[in-house]
């Protein structure tokens, strides 16, 4: 896994897989995973992994969930698409409608990486601004040249 910034070194291949705040702490860290060869089929699914992201960080939790079941379908292995999609079962058990000033996207997660039940804000400046202009996926050599 790779925190940003600083972006990744030219010709390295990744993925972008949510923003997450661990239990206990205040920060936001957007989270990138580097694909080699062994991993194609992430790379092949990264556009997907995407838009699935943008559902859950934009409170489409029903779209999302759909979403991250799909790509967990498609490869047993993402971890991240299991998480999410666990996060996604969270979210929509708690009956709560999500709007801009009860949720911010963000993925809570315990120090052993399961999702927590999120906590709602009851305002917005109770949230941090999250920064969506950072590169989904690329290469560090596309991204340096931005």
């Amino acid at each position: 896994l790779l925190l940003l910034p600083p972006p990744p070194p030219p010709g390295i291949h990744y993925r972008y897989i949510g923003t997450v705040r661990l239990e206990g702490k205040r920060e936001i860290f957007r989270l990138y995973e580097i694909l080699t060869d062994e991993n194609s089929v992430r790379l092949t699914t990264a556009g997907a992994l995407a838009t699935a992201l943008e559902h859950f960080e934009r409170g489409r939790i029903d779209k999302a969930e759909r979403a991250f079941e799909n790509l967990a379908a498609l490869n047993g292995d993402d971890r991240v698409a299991q998480i999410f999609a666990s996060a996604c079962r969270l979210v929509a058990s708690t009956g709560v409608s999500l709007d801009s000033t009860n949720w911010d996207g963000v993925l809570p997660l315990t120090k052993a990486g399961e999702p927590l039940a999120p906590q709602f804000a009851t305002s917005p400046q109770q949230r941090p601004p999250l920064d969506r202009s950072a590169s989904t996926i690329g290469t560090g050599a596309a991204d340096a040249a931005a």
